[in-house]
């Protein structure tokens, strides 16, 4: 069986930033993010699983909440089909390979990502993206709009309208903006951590270039907690806390920057569909169904079907935008999202430092419309390498 090796690099202006390894386990797991995003992508979890398993004969088993909110969805969506056997379950299934994929995949993956190459990698990935960013400001500022980029081959598996979508902002390899951040956010945390600054500082003009709102407001929360929590070194609070001012006054008197600025500005929480769909549909619930969750396919179906008031609520294409908090008590109830938040209570214990990081996708829970996916594996993959990084050399 083909061996992928690992190729150690020397460079000093590599080095420079924070790549100092190469391993194409590892650059497959860094760009996951977006080769998932193409039909058929999801199967790279699967190719990366089973090879993981040939290589290593085993699999993580720490946190036992992975294993938990797997059983849990499965059993879940098991009653539901069966109250449902004349529905249209095609999303119920869809989303129900996904989270058996993206979760298998953590307990599969982890064991064959080592620390080092992931790093290397992931601040490769991140250079990557960052030009596809900076490149799509260029052409934004001539007045032109742009594309996702594509990536040769991928694209011709299957037609996905995205990739012709016609954008006013900067989206790189991505779909939208917020993809690039979430992205983005790992490496930006890791080389806070490891103090390489110059990465922090072109990371973050990434973020601010991409015009997310997520990517800003977490990027910002990061290096906040990170501040606070550093008590012994001034000179890094200090570095921290004129970065913060610098990118703010960047973002709001600059061109380049105009797009997160105007998308700030005409942000509003109390009338963002995203934040504010999911609330009102919990109120509709009845006790059995907060605690275990609604038995239908989608939050859509039950809206639909339990003849919910609509009239303050968009949606698009059949569906609704709820984000994830409020979707996790809508789909799975509060037993499902306890152990969903017992993984990130998890992590916290065994590793403080991880809390800039772990308080960042929290708030995501709050912003962002994402499920048991391709970002969970991402994010919990990388949490499970640092943490047992740590541990090895502490």
């Amino acid at each position: 069986m083909m061996r992928m090796k690992r190729i150690s690099i020397s460079n000093n202006y590599l080095s420079k930033f924070g790549i100092t390894e190469f391993g194409w386990f590892e650059f497959f797991f860094s760009f996951s993010m977006v080769i998932t995003g193409y039909k058929y992508g999801l199967y790279l979890l699967v190719i990366m699983s089973i090879y993981s398993y040939i290589k290593r004969h085993r699999i993580q088993k720490e946190p036992i909440m992975f294993f938990l909110l797997l059983i849990y969805i499965i059993i879940h969506e098991f009653f539901v089909i069966i109250d449902n056997p004349d529905s249209r379950l095609t999303s119920l299934y869809n989303n129900l390979f996904s989270s058996i994929v993206c979760i298998s995949s953590i307990l599969f993956v982890t064991p064959s990502i080592k620390y080092e190459r992931m790093r290397s990698m992931l601040n490769l990935v991140a250079i990557i993206i960052s030009i596809g960013l900076f490149y799509h400001a260029v052409l934004l500022l001539s007045g032109q709009l742009v594309t996702p980029i594509e990536i040769p081959l991928l694209s011709q598996l299957g037609e996905n309208p995205l990739l012709h979508k016609l954008n006013e902002r900067p989206v790189s390899f991505c779909w939208e903006p917020a993809s690039c951040a979430t992205i983005l956010m790992v490496p930006f945390f890791i080389n806070l951590l490891e103090r390489r600054f110059f990465m922090v500082v072109f990371i973050m003009f990434a973020l601010f270039v991409s015009s997310s709102t997520t990517g800003i407001a977490l990027s910002s929360i990061v290096i906040s907690v990170y501040i606070l929590m550093d008590t012994k070194t001034m000179k890094y609070k200090i570095f921290g806390t004129a970065l913060l001012i610098f990118m703010g006054y960047l973002l709001f008197n600059t061109e380049v920057f105009s797009y997160g600025r105007d998308k700030i500005l005409l942000s509003s929480i109390e009338h963002n569909t995203r934040t504010g769909n999911g609330e009102e549909i919990v109120q509709y619930l009845n006790n059995s169904q907060i605690l275990v969750g609604v038995s239908y396919a989608t939050a859509y179906d039950f809206v639909i079907e339990e003849r919910i008031n609509t009239d303050s609520m968009f949606f698009q294409e059949n569906a609704i935008y709820i984000t994830t908090f409020w979707l996790f008590i809508i789909k799975y109830g509060l037993i499902g999202l306890l152990i969903y938040l017992s993984i990130y209570y998890y992590y916290y214990k065994i590793c403080i430092r991880l809390l800039p990081f772990l308080i960042a996708i929290s708030v995501a829970l709050f912003t962002q419309a994402v499920m048991v996916g391709p970002l969970f594996f991402y994010q919990f993959v990388f949490l499970s390498v640092f943490s047992t990084h740590l541990k090895i050399n502490r």
